[in-house]
């Protein structure tokens, strides 16, 4: 039982008790830039002490949510690089030259609620040692928008 005790003890105190994440609890908002929401990339925050992360991409719409973020002060960091050049679902445009109306990467199969348009933001934005971007995670659901802006 003494061998039980210690092991528990030792388990948490590496950070295994759970009271490091925000158990059933989120982060979610929007992302903009200049006060317009980004259609596609991705959301990544991490602690200060960088042992723990998490992501989201970012929906056409210009959401994102993290489901049981790690708790405290997290950096936040917004990428969109990964996208310049993607082709998104095609478009349905039907003309006198284009019968079956595709337009784009018929081929393409997109998880639905992922945004694939690409719009350039600062590059600072896009690592969370550089992006200014710090929120404190508690627990429980917070909602929070991310506002980017072309320039300083």
């Amino acid at each position: 039982m003494k061998k039980l005790f210690v092991i528990l003890s030792l388990l948490v105190s590496l950070g295994c008790g759970g009271d490091e994440f925000n158990r059933g609890g989120s982060v979610s908002g929007k992302v903009l830039l200049d006060g317009n929401p980004i259609p596609g990339g991705t959301v990544t925050l991490e602690t200060l002490t960088n042992k723990h992360n998490a992501s989201s991409e970012i929906t056409p719409e210009g959401t994102f949510r993290i489901n049981e973020p790690p708790l405290g002060e997290c950096l936040f960091s917004v990428r969109t690089s990964h996208l310049k050049g993607a082709v998104s679902n095609p478009i349905i445009t039907k003309t006198r030259e284009n019968p079956n109306g595709l337009v784009g990467s018929a081929g393409m199969m997109m998880p639905k609620g992922v945004g694939l348009v690409y719009k350039k933001i600062p590059e600072k934005y896009e690592s969370a040692q550089t992006s200014g971007l710090k929120f404190v995670i508690s627990q429980g659901n917070q909602e929070f928008d991310i506002n980017l802006k072309s320039a300083d």
